[in-house]
């Protein structure tokens, strides 16, 4: 059971940096040029926090939520990214879900600041993913 948690968590990670790549790339906007390159340094950090809290520590159940959940909070943290073109600015997840950006125009009482808020959730379940990778490496230490 703690390996298939361990893939299934490994397995979710890369599908959830594939699906934030591709979602940034189908917006349709000039955005890509920043958000691609983010994305990818960001998939990076997140698979290695991923991958070192399985390696130190057993698969739990409860790890491995944690880890799907953090998966999620990364890729919503990309589809609340603004996105522009030609024409006015969207959010990339609505322009994806209104089927083109030009159904989509960012809310007026959208700020600029909650492009840095969407991802405190993703940073919040980063540190919980440290956290874990500490207790597990201290545990196989005191062990």
């Amino acid at each position: 059971m703690e390996r298939t948690n361990s893939i299934l968590v490994i397995v979710v990670a890369i599908a959830a940096i594939g699906v934030t790549a591709t979602a940034v790339r189908l917006s349709g906007g000039w955005g890509f040029l920043l958000w691609i390159p983010i994305c990818l340094v960001g998939g990076a950090i997140h698979l290695v926090l991923q991958a070192r809290m399985l390696r130190t520590s057993a698969g739990s159940s409860g790890r491995a939520r944690l880890g799907v959940l953090s998966s999620a909070m990364f890729v919503l943290g990309f589809l609340l990214q603004v996105d522009e073109g030609d024409g006015p600015r969207w959010i990339i997840g609505a322009a994806l879900f209104a089927g083109e950006a030009s159904a989509a125009p960012l809310p007026v009482w959208w700020s600029g600041w909650f492009n840095l808020a969407a991802f405190v959730p993703l940073f919040a379940t980063w540190g919980l993913l440290v956290r874990e990778t500490s207790r597990g490496a201290a545990t196989i230490h005191a062990g």
